[in-house]
């Protein structure tokens, strides 16, 4: 296997710690990010900057400026001390404010003090412990521990930047992916981007001209960066966000990595895959702020993205909601509101929470390319409501067509936790039939789930024998 395409890199762990205050819960939190780089190591220190670089853009790109800060530390000084000294100057408000701290660095696992940092230049280690007791020390609301680092056996050696230019004007309100992530959730998110003995991956380096250089950094903040990036304007839980980046990063390592990641320590050992790991998704907790939004927004019950002077977007359409009575689809374009032009998702979310009990939408039919008017009761969403985590899937498989022989659906990922979670449905498997339907396309396959009782049968082509099965699951609701 050639080094160069496959640099064993760094697992990626990301821990979100709730530390919320009875009562406390704040419309006004402010997010203080910390970016860690350590660009020493020539192999893989301009995926590093790469890496670090796309985290600190994915809070430019979604977050106000008056509503976060970030401080990057690296450079020669970069260890334990500048860490740990970045973290306690931030002026957190206990209670209100958030935590987010990300480290790309080299790093392992040691079997008494666990998973740490190491820093080759200065021979200098931190561990995950102290680096999460400090952000808890600060006693903000939220706290965020993203470590991008090995994770494989070794004990504890030694002693015990390039600022991303931005993607357009920044944004004038929290997106709702990063609302509903990071200011809607209490508890704690335990995120690993391997399991224990893994390694992660770096995009292998391109040449230019005579030179190697890294155009892309670690495979799973690719993947987790690049998720956010995709549904930034959609409020989904950790587990749905989690989900498609496993299928990204089980399919990018098999394509980077076809023979497998051999094991310096251990050479007859061959990792196979790198496998995402969500062991703890926290609990939906919505402040006033986030309450409000996701209220107005179940009022419709449609998801929308904005389009400058084109229209609102749907990206997405509940369940039973008042959009779907009225006929609205995935990819129609709303351009106006009760009589209102839109193409801001803010001003979407505004006309929705202010429009009294009738809406009627002028919408851009995607199948015809007609303007057709639509008509239709929006929900109660009262101030007092309690919605469980947004865009619940009924039955919880994400698939597309499958050109093979049979046909059918091919399944790239499953909502954990979901029904066909439950039934053992996996990556790879082949939808055939719901409910003696045959499917063949997607159209076919959300009106099965949407039309079936709540026991379903469905028959699928096992991606472990190749053999169909039949089976029943009883459906979310």
């Amino acid at each position: 296997m050639k080094r160069a395409m496959v640099e064993g890199f760094r697992t990626f762990a990301m821990i979100v710690a709730g530390l919320a205050v009875p009562g406390a819960a704040s419309a006004s939190g402010f997010l203080h990010v910390i970016v860690v780089t350590d660009d020493s190591d020539p192999k893989v220190g301009d995926s590093v900057q790469l890496s670090g670089g796309a985290v600190a853009e994915a809070f430019r790109s979604n977050v106000p400026p008056d509503r976060f800060s970030t401080t990057r530390v690296g450079g020669r000084n970069v260890g334990p001390v500048a860490i740990l000294g970045a973290i306690r100057a931030l002026p957190v408000r206990p209670g209100q404010d958030m935590v987010v701290v990300y480290s790309a660095t080299h790093g392992g696992f040691d079997r008494n003090q666990g998973s740490y940092l190491f820093f080759p230049r200065t021979r200098q280690s931190l561990t995950r412990k102290a680096l999460r007791d400090a952000i808890e020390a600060k006693g903000a609301r939220l706290g965020v521990l993203i470590t991008e680092s090995c994770n494989n056996v070794k004990e504890i050696p030694g002693v015990p930047s390039v600022a991303t230019p931005m993607a357009g004007p920044p944004p004038t309100a929290v997106s709702p992916l990063f609302r509903a992530l990071f200011l809607s959730h209490a508890g704690f998110v335990d995120l690993a981007s391997s399991k224990p003995g893994e390694r992660s991956l770096c995009y292998p380096r391109m040449r230019i001209g005579r030179t190697l250089r890294a155009l892309q950094g670690a495979l799973f903040t690719e993947a987790l960066i690049g998720a956010m990036g995709q549904h930034a304007q959609e409020a989904l839980t950790w587990e749905q966000i989690c989900s498609e980046v496993a299928t990204v990063v089980r399919s990018e390592f098999a394509r980077i990595a076809p023979e497998g990641l051999e094991d310096e320590d251990a050479p007859d050992q061959v990792q196979r895959t790198q496998t995402v790991d969500l062991r703890s998704p926290g609990t939906w907790s919505p402040t006033d702020e986030t309450q409000s939004h996701v209220n107005s927004r179940l009022r419709l019950g449609a998801l929308g993205q904005g389009m400058p002077g084109v229209g609102v977007k749907v990206v997405r359409v509940f369940e039973g909601s008042a959009a779907q009575k009225m006929g609205l689809e995935a990819n129609d374009v709303i351009r106006a509101m009760n009589g209102v032009g839109v193409d801001d998702t803010t001003e979407y979310v505004r006309l929705i929470k202010n429009s009294g009990e009738q809406m009627t939408l002028d919408v851009r039919d995607w199948r015809t390319g007609k303007l057709v008017r639509l008509q239709g009761k929006l929900d109660d969403a009262r101030d007092d409501a309690a919605p469980g985590p947004p865009a619940r899937p009924r039955f919880g498989a994400v698939a597309v067509p499958h050109n093979g022989e049979g046909g059918g659906l091919f399944v790239t990922s499953i909502v954990p936790q979901s029904a066909a979670a439950k039934v053992g449905l996996e990556y790879g498997d082949i939808i055939l039939t719901i409910n003696g339907r045959d499917i063949n396309g997607l159209d076919a396959y959300y009106a099965a789930v949407r039309e079936s009782p709540r026991e379903m049968e469905l028959t699928v082509r096992n991606v472990r024998n190749g053999q169909p099965q039949s089976t029943k699951v009883t459906l979310d609701y």
